[in-house]
């Protein structure tokens, strides 16, 4: 089993033990942090609200946790995929990785 790597969500401030494997993304600048998410589909086209209050869609890189820095704050992925609607969509949490101590 992989190590786990302690991420704060920044919506809710809680603590969660992710797998290295964990995709995230890079924040957007105009990502308005109030709204806390974006939702990303199965051909990597994410989507969330800007500052401005557009909906912005965007071509997403996702990377593996692994590969952020302790402290870096990022969009980390849910668990869950939501296949309910006509593709298949997962929601990405604005979240700092947490230094090791």
């Amino acid at each position: 089993m992989s190590d786990l790597i302690a991420v704060v969500d920044l919506t809710s401030g809680k603590q969660l033990e992710r797998e290295q494997e964990t995709l995230t993304l890079d924040i957007p600048p105009d990502f308005d942090r109030e709204t806390g998410g974006v939702f990303v589909n199965a051909d990597k086209l994410g989507r969330y609200r800007t500052t401005s209050g557009e909906t912005r869609v965007y071509s997403t890189a996702p990377k593996h946790l692994s590969h952020r820095a302790a402290g870096e704050e990022c969009l980390v992925a849910t668990q869950e995929v939501d296949s309910s609607g006509a593709a298949c969509t997962r929601r990405y949490w604005r979240s700092v990785v947490k230094p090791q101590r």
